[in-house]
């Protein structure tokens, strides 16, 4: 049983769309959803947490990506600084983007946001268990759009993926690059290397 079209998200005005405080606590409710599909029916269960318009707007076979690392939104804490996250990725060659700047129309702010990571050979996540915040889940790891615009926009994601079964299910080996922790000065390095071996195909 595979759920490909779960609720909206705060998305029409009705009551039932707004009952969850924040898209982690609707994500996960939807876990504890396919928890007990799962248990009533019997049969192996799962979702597709996350969608990205690969048709209408994914360019993964875009070759001109002149930025290697490009942040797109929170980050750890040693990843906040843009302007030390562009020299520290200078000294080893990398061109870095800090955070698109946010645009006031949700649509026109998604579409800077997947131009951005469009012209990026690798884009920076980390799990909300590696990067945690108030106002994600404590104990629970998630996939998030984050990661599945990054894939659909043809660049691989730099980071700490979450273990859970979306990760399992939605990502193939090269769609990460793994780095050792949340501390730039190990993960810069990781990035450096990848990025000189990084060939459009990947």
């Amino acid at each position: 049983l595979v759920a490909t079209d779960p609720p909206y998200f705060q998305v029409k005005e009705d009551d039932w769309d707004r009952q969850w405080g924040s898209a982690d606590a609707f994500l996960e409710w939807m876990g504890l959803c396919v928890a007990e599909w799962q248990r009533v029916t019997g049969v192996p269960t799962t979702w597709v947490p996350f969608g990205a318009d690969v048709l209408g707007r994914g360019r993964p076979g875009l070759a001109d990506r002149g930025v290697d690392l490009q942040r797109i939104g929170r980050q750890p804490e040693g990843w906040e600084d843009d302007a030390a996250n562009e020299r520290r990725c200078a000294a080893y060659g990398l061109t870095y983007a800090g955070r698109p700047a946010f645009v006031p129309d949700p649509d026109a702010n998604q579409r800077s946001v997947e131009s951005a990571m469009a012209a990026a050979k690798y884009t920076l996540s980390f799990s909300n268990l590696a990067s945690p915040a108030d106002y994600t889940h404590p104990t629970r790891a998630y996939l998030t759009g984050r990661w599945t615009d990054a894939l659909a926009q043809g660049a691989v994601v730099a980071g700490i993926p979450p273990h859970c079964a979306a990760t399992d299910r939605l990502l193939w080996p090269e769609a990460t690059l793994i780095l050792p922790s949340v501390d730039p000065d190990e993960g810069v390095p990781v990035i450096a290397a990848a990025a000189a071996a990084w060939t459009p195909d990947l």
